[in-house]
């Protein structure tokens, strides 16, 4: 069985989603040789809105926010249950600080890779 897992970073400053992307690919490279980790960021999600300094009487009076997202996968691949679930549990004992973590796991089968080749 093969085991393909993406790690989803968000953060809202692209420093520390850098800091948390090279701890990552820290523990693929040095603990598991056999992974191909393939790290690589997303667009940025900006969201903007206005709000009225005043409710009542000053409406030209008025104030922008902006709320900046970054997002970055870290895509990984394993042979072995056993490998990937000591990745998951270094992986959850980083510090990694500002940053939110979402993990998606997909597994194929041989069956899957019988059909694939006919």
């Amino acid at each position: 069985m093969k085991f393909q897992i993406d790690v989803i970073f968000k953060s809202f400053e692209s420093r520390s989603l850098k800091k948390a992307l090279e701890k990552a690919n820290k523990i693929t490279g040095t603990h598991f040789s056999k992974s191909n980790p393939c790290a690589f960021g997303l667009q940025k999600n900006i969201k903007r809105w206005t709000l009225l300094r005043s409710p009542h009487v000053h409406k030209k009076s008025r104030e922008q926010f902006e709320m900046v997202t970054y997002k970055a996968v870290l895509r990984t691949s394993w042979q072995s249950e056993n490998e990937m679930k000591v990745f998951l549990l270094a992986l959850k004992n980083l510090e990694i600080y500002g940053v939110q973590i979402s993990i998606k796991m997909s597994s194929s089968m041989y069956f899957d890779l019988l059909k694939k080749q006919i």
